[in-house]
């Protein structure tokens, strides 16, 4: 799914064992990020991997499109039998602008008073211009307060909406809510640019 201009981006990695086809462990990976300008918008590590998938939340950018270079090498932790050469590998994803108001409308629906410490229940839809429930879409949902990002959900398909999220506000206060949707390729009823929604929400 493509990322949007105004959220945090992830990017995960995983070095997978083509014998067994499971992440091969204790890897390292050095990244680089660059726009089409060549401007690298970042770079870090070696990070040690345990387990062999990476993530790393970055951003947000600027809509166009990136490169990012990806360096993985086996550790003197990563079993012998499980060793390999250095892999580079480059790859190319996008960042699109965030249309508030695009071809389909978004919703987010919660309970009138949602209270700390209580489930609250969020539901998420996305209907088009004749009110019809969009099949097949791609959707992100975060939750966010203070600029923290207390929950993630990414690359989330929604067969038929509507989609419910379970979710317990631990405190007291304000919170914000992104949904962000982009349609299923070769697969969407409607086909819409990628279209955000956001709801702030006063947890009592």
């Amino acid at each position: 799914m493509p990322a949007a201009d105004t959220l945090p981006i992830r990017l995960g990695l995983t070095t997978i064992d083509l014998a067994d086809g499971h992440p091969k462990p204790h890897v390292d990976y050095s990244l680089e990020v660059r726009n089409t300008e060549g401007l690298v918008m970042y770079a870090g590590g070696p990070f040690h991997e345990h387990e062999g998938a990476f993530e790393v939340v970055l951003g947000p950018w600027p809509a166009g499109q990136y490169t990012l270079d990806v360096t993985a090498q086996p550790t003197m932790d990563t079993p012998e039998e499980l060793h390999f050469p250095s892999i580079q590998r480059s790859f190319e994803f996008d960042v699109m602008e965030f249309v508030v108001d695009g071809q389909v409308d978004l919703q987010i629906e919660v309970a009138e008073h949602v209270r700390a410490g209580e489930s609250a229940t969020l539901t998420f839809s996305i209907i088009d211009r004749d009110g019809v429930p969009v099949m097949h879409t791609d959707n992100l949902v975060l939750i966010t307060k203070d600029d923290t990002v207390l929950y993630q959900a990414t690359n989330t398909h929604i067969h038929v909406p509507p989609f419910e999220l379970t979710y317990v506000f631990t405190e007291p206060g304000g919170y914000t809510i992104w949904f962000t949707s982009a349609p299923t390729p070769m697969r969407a009823s409607v086909d819409f640019p990628i279209t955000g929604s956001q709801l702030v929400l006063d947890v009592q």
